[in-house]
């Protein structure tokens, strides 16, 4: 089985390295997965039909030129999606991912994860994980977290992990911010129990990617 996954930043590469090898065990199958990451969100085009514009870099921006390329190459089974919800409205955006691969690539078997509102949810979904990461993080911070609210998630988890100094480091902006959280994701994914999260937005990508994947025929 061929698995692609596009994440819209650098911060979901460690996430997902972590993560794949022990949900394809889940869901009893082997595959060779590759992980892209880009530069962003970005938006959907209007008209997909055209070339994304040069220098295009968001994954949104790519998706619809990167799935008509898949139907054509018929080289990827399954197609994962991972991308942050921000302030959309999770329902619309997973239909309008849906209605893209749907239509430029529909022999691709495909998995969304949106996380709501940011991936760093499915991180604080895991106090044990964060706490085995960092040691000396500030607990009573994630317990005051209610879980997948749009609150500023990474804000939350920076000031959780780094304490006094995470106001001087939410200042400093990207391309500051995205070492961060790179850097957090990589400590704390390969601790997190991917059978027990809090987060509601990780269960369903997990509950989606076993029954897709294992449910996956392929040669």
């Amino acid at each position: 089985m061929r698995i692609e996954v596009l994440s819209e930043d650098r911060s979901g590469t460690p996430l997902m390295e972590a993560l794949m090898p022990r949900l394809l065990a889940e869901s009893k199958r082997t595959a060779n997965y590759h992980i892209r990451p880009h530069r962003g969100k970005g938006y959907l085009p209007d008209d997909s039909l055209r070339r994304p514009p040069k220098f295009a870099s968001g994954l949104l921006e790519l998706l619809p030129a990167k799935c008509r390329a898949y139907e054509k190459a018929k080289n990827v089974d399954v197609l994962l999606v991972m991308l942050d919800a921000d302030r959309d409205d999770p329902g619309w955006l997973y239909r309008s991912l849906e209605a893209t691969v749907r239509r430029y690539a529909p022999s691709v078997s495909f998995v969304f994860g949106i996380a709501v509102e940011e991936m760093e949810s499915w991180l604080l979904g895991d106090p044990a994980a964060i706490l085995a990461a960092y040691p000396d993080a500030d607990m009573a911070v994630i317990r005051g977290y209610e879980q997948d609210s749009i609150v500023g998630t990474w804000e939350i988890l920076c000031r959780a992990v780094y304490r006094d100094d995470a106001d001087a480091i939410i200042e400093k902006g990207y391309p500051t911010v995205g070492q961060y959280k790179s850097e957090m994701a990589a400590r704390i994914a390969p601790h997190m129990n991917v059978r027990m999260n809090n987060s509601p937005s990780y269960r369903s990508f997990r509950d989606t990617f076993i029954r897709i994947v294992g449910n996956h025929d392929h040669d």
